[in-house]
């Protein structure tokens, strides 16, 4: 536990005699001073260890003798440490991120001026000892490290959007840090990284345009499987080049359950020589160096 902030006091009545102020962390069989001074405050540095003192004691000093009954604050350690981070990934791409990441304030919000949000890896075990110091002994938070700063926003927001194709590196968790007006906190909430990826299978293409250059026929593929599926909205199909489709045209865009798509006859090849089919889901479409199911384009010429 840690302390930061700002402690005042009144004078009193008399200070005639007054010459300054002690003031200590106390506990009933201990005492650390903090200061020496002659104002009615003192700046507590932030991370202060709070130890076993329960208490903030204030001594007036004349030039003779320190008094021998303070007055005495109990001390309120405050935490705000946010909770229920969530992060639901609509970027269809292996290792691409994209989607809004939620959390709910917890604890002394009301200190809370700002959110830090950030990406992070699991336990770098060079940072062990810092990192496990940093969470404490009986902390059930996985340690993190390599921090990457996504962004920062007014306490009034407990959101923010991360864009399509944000490349997931290495990093596996996301973390929420609160900031007050004196620092950031030294250990944040905290939540795991679920990478979706959702692409068709099966794609297949029966041309029966007999012309040649042209095709004509049903585009037929089986839809995306496993947990990210579900968020599959429509499919994208498209003649290009190449299996990477970095340059691409249209042929037509389906709904998810309508898995086929009908070429008309005497559709021009141009110089398309493949036939590719992306996911999308509300955010985005897939980005096509990541499309796995591409069909070469067998074009049937009869003379």
């Amino acid at each position: 536990m840690e302390l930061g902030g700002e402690v005042t006091w009144d004078s009193p009545a008399d200070t005639s005699a007054l010459q300054d102020y002690l003031v200590y962390l106390g506990s009933s069989s201990s005492r650390l001073q903090l200061g020496v001074l002659t104002a009615n405050a003192l700046a507590i540095p932030a991370e202060t260890p709070k130890n076993a003192f329960d208490s903030v004691l204030v001594y007036t000093r004349s030039s003779l003798v320190e008094q021998t009954s303070p007055a005495s604050l109990w001390l309120v350690d405050n935490e705000a440490t946010v909770a229920n981070i969530s992060f639901m990934d609509m970027d269809l791409d292996k290792a691409d991120l994209g989607g809004v990441i939620t959390w709910t304030p917890a604890g002394a919000d009301e200190l809370v001026t700002q959110y830090a949000v950030y990406f992070a890896e699991s336990l770098c075990e060079e940072e062990a000892n810092e990192t496990s110091d940093a969470y404490g002994e009986n902390s059930t938070a996985a340690p993190l490290c390599n921090w990457l700063h996504i962004e920062t926003v007014n306490s009034s927001n407990t959101s923010i959007q991360l864009p399509a194709e944000t490349p997931l590196l290495n990093y596996t968790h996301l973390a929420v840090f609160t900031r007050s007006v004196l620092v950031e906190q030294r250990t944040p909430g905290q939540g795991p990284i679920s990478d979706a990826s959702a692409s068709v299978g099966q794609l297949t293409f029966h041309d029966l345009d007999l012309d040649d250059s042209q095709l004509g026929g049903d585009i037929a593929w089986a839809p995306a499987t496993g947990w990210a599926s579900a968020r599959v909205e429509a499919y994208h199909i498209y003649l290009a080049p190449d299996e990477a489709a970095s340059q691409r045209q249209l042929l037509g865009r389906r709904s998810l359950g309508e898995e086929a798509l009908a070429v008309p006859p005497e559709t021009d090849m141009f110089a398309y020589s493949y036939i590719t089919a992306f996911t999308s889901s509300s955010l985005a479409e897939q980005r096509p160096q990541y499309v796995v199911a591409s069909a070469l384009r067998k074009d049937v010429d009869a003379i």
